[in-house]
């Protein structure tokens, strides 16, 4: 279950996302290939979806502490069923 969302409105933009607890999170990303998600719900069956990733494999966790900055990449290889 998402904690904290964010939105960007173009490719290469950036969200902030504040008032994180301490601990790990995890960074997962979805695009509205469709437009008109209203973003507080799962995205459509066949929209495309990543999470942040170190090594191009399994999602890394991030740690909020201090000022962490990560950027995530995604194509159209994984998909929400």
């Amino acid at each position: 279950m998402p904690i904290r969302e964010g939105s960007i409105a173009k490719n290469g933009g950036d969200v902030t996302i504040r008032g994180l607890r301490e601990g790990r999170m995890w960074i997962a990303v979805a695009f509205d290939e469709r437009g008109g998600s209203p973003g507080n719900q799962p995205p459509a069956s066949g929209s495309p979806v990543g999470t942040y990733s170190t090594d191009g494999g399994q999602p890394s966790a991030v740690e909020p502490a201090g000022d962490p900055r990560v950027t995530v990449t995604f194509d159209d290889s994984m998909r929400m069923p």
